[in-house]
């Protein structure tokens, strides 16, 4: 008994830590009813469910955004990117996947945290503190689904590229971040949503 208690602090432990790091460690298939327990437990230490939600969601976000640099590589003038950044240089756009890529992979560079309320405002999807290289999910975030518009793995690409690529919020939102991108290339190609739609929006 003494030692299946042991083995279950163990697995425990290290699923937190995987959370914390952003590690791809631990993959756990998320029920509707884990879903939901994850998104009303309190944190800001992540849960064991929580980090198997914050895996997948880290997971999918790094191959994505594989994907969306290997297309401004393949196709810089597609529409696909003038959507998102207008006349924005694809160098630019392919530096900020780049940075962003390179830090979620070295995961210990950063804290995750889960449902830290001191911190989340409401509707808050997640945040990014940068002098503490925390970068936080909020209920919402899983609540969110899987694919689609504010998915959690496009939560995590707009975060990310806070931490990685240093984009800013001038707007919010899919259709200010079109208009972002028709009236302002510069700062539409700095812009952290600009990035996680052109990213939730690939083809695939």
């Amino acid at each position: 008994m003494q030692l299946l208690r042991t083995a279950m602090a163990f697995l425990l432990a290290s699923t937190l830590s995987a959370c914390a790091a952003g590690s791809e460690d631990v993959i756990l298939a998320a029920s509707p009813d884990a879903v939901a327990r994850a998104a009303t437990t309190p944190g800001p230490q992540c849960t064991r469910e929580q980090a198997a939600i914050l895996n997948e969601a880290h997971t999918t976000a790094r191959n994505r955004i594989r994907d969306g640099i290997r297309f401004l590589q393949r196709d810089p003038e597609s529409p696909q990117v003038r959507r998102w950044f207008g006349d924005a240089p694809a160098k630019m756009m392919l530096e900020v996947l780049t940075n962003t890529l390179s830090r979620m992979e070295r995961r210990d560079s950063y804290t995750m945290h889960c449902n830290d309320m001191k911190t989340c405002g409401r509707g808050q999807m997640g945040y990014m503190r940068p002098g503490l290289n925390i970068v936080g999910v909020c209920p919402p975030f899983f609540r969110a689904g899987i694919n689609g518009q504010d998915s959690r793995f496009g939560i995590l690409v707009h975060e990310f590229s806070h931490l990685g690529g240093r984009t800013s919020d001038y707007v919010y939102q899919p259709r200010a971040a079109l208009l972002l991108a028709k009236s302002d290339w510069l700062r539409a190609a700095s812009n952290a949503d600009n990035y996680e739609y052109f990213i939730e929006t690939l083809p695939r």
